[in-house]
């Protein structure tokens, strides 16, 4: 015959108020205030070994992802501190420290002004007298340009008419001297060289004017006879291009 459960009732709560079976509990319990798990529920050692990692693992791995890490920009950081250092050198070996902004400015204006020389240069045959890789060079570093619209400009030209007459006059000098045969000697050459230094300041001295008509509202108009005359009063005689001593454009023995 079963017992009720009344009896069943009585009998579980005489076990739970056993001493014994309390010392038993109290026993099982573990420092911190919590029981431990049944055996029976625990994991064998064998399979916590295959999926826990080692105390202190994850830490490591991610220190050695931050050392790398660091490692890397360090090199990114040298290398273009080399590449600026070699550029100075390049371009500006003698100009005083400056912050870098300043200098890539700088070092733009003066390939722009190198790249105009080289266009001078081109345009009176003289590039055709250089060492082949010379050549090379030159009409690479001329394929760099920058186009015109790009370039910081103050004021829009003139339209062409009466007022751009001079631009047309330079640029008409520059046609007829890049007709001039290939076989040009060194005296030939350097007053060629002179004419394009005369002709670079009339170019500059038109520019100013030009600037300053249009800050007083004026309409530039000179001739060729007037911007001679400006330069007469500004007294600034044509630049003279240092003599090269470059094998190819000496004279032959």
């Amino acid at each position: 015959m079963d017992p009720s459960p009344d009896t069943l009732a009585a009998s579980m709560h005489a076990q739970l108020i056993d001493p014994n079976v309390l010392a038993q509990l109290s026993a099982s319990a573990i420092p911190n205030g919590q029981n431990a798990l049944p055996m029976a529920m625990a994991s064998p050692p064998e399979q916590r070994a295959e999926h826990d990692e080692p105390p202190g693992s994850g830490f490591k791995t991610g220190s050695l992802a931050k050392e790398k890490h660091s490692a890397t920009e360090k090199r990114r950081r040298d290398r273009i501190a080399e590449g600026m250092t070699q550029l100075k050198d390049a371009v500006l070996p003698g100009k005083e420290k400056e912050d870098q902004a300043g200098f890539l400015r700088s070092a733009a204006n003066y390939i722009r002004q190198l790249q105009e020389a080289l266009s001078h240069l081109q345009a009176m045959g003289a590039v055709a007298k250089l060492p082949e890789d010379a050549q090379w060079s030159i009409r690479a570093l001329l394929m760099r340009r920058l186009p015109q619209a790009a370039l910081p400009r103050a004021a829009a030209p003139p339209p062409a008419g009466a007022d751009a007459a001079l631009p047309q006059l330079l640029g008409y000098l520059l046609q007829q001297m890049s007709k001039e045969p290939g076989s040009q000697d060194e005296q030939q050459l350097q007053a060629s060289m002179a004419q394009a230094a005369l002709m670079h300041q009339m170019q500059t001295q038109y520019q100013s004017y030009f600037q300053q008509c249009v800050q007083t509202q004026q309409t530039p108009s000179p001739t060729p006879g007037q911007l001679q005359a400006l330069l007469q009063q500004q007294r600034q005689p044509p630049m003279d291009l240092p003599r090269t001593s470059s094998p190819a454009l000496s004279p032959q023995p």
